[in-house]
């Protein structure tokens, strides 16, 4: 049988540990920081490609509150939320303005949104696990 020794693995097994619960610690804040900036984006995305009286919908363009668990996985959701003057939910409004209708042809200005809302995002998420970890004096 063969007799295995290492020197430091303690050590390791606890950093490894600790991380995880950092991630834990600093998950709420990545998606919260990411949720400003997709809710940044959209309405960047919005005004530029909608044409017909968008204010409203736009206006309502918010993440949907804290983050939370769903089936296993964090998260939170950035969308048009409430209703028009005309009683007409602002995500259809926002629907019909991406994807298009019988009468009507979409811009796709949430898959614009979403494409450099990621870019944002992906640096801020990194930016703000890398503060945690130097805040734990892991790096």
């Amino acid at each position: 049988m063969a007799y295995i020794e290492s020197q430091g693995l303690d050590e390791i097994i606890g950093m490894l540990e600790s991380s995880g619960n950092l991630l834990s610690e600093a998950s709420d804040e990545i998606l919260l920081a990411g949720a400003e900036i997709y809710q940044e984006e959209w309405i960047a995305a919005a005004n530029a490609a909608v044409k017909t009286n968008p204010s409203e919908m736009i206006a309502s363009i918010a993440a949907s509150g804290k983050p939370r668990t769903v089936k296993g996985v964090r998260r939170i959701d950035v969308y048009p939320t409430g209703k028009n003057d005309k009683g007409v939910r602002n995500a259809y409004i926002a629907f019909v303005h991406n994807y298009g209708s019988a009468r009507y042809t979409g811009s796709r200005f949430v898959d614009v949104a979403e494409k450099k809302g990621t870019q944002r995002f992906e640096k801020k998420a990194e930016e703000i696990w890398q503060q945690k970890l130097q805040q734990k004096g892991l790096t």
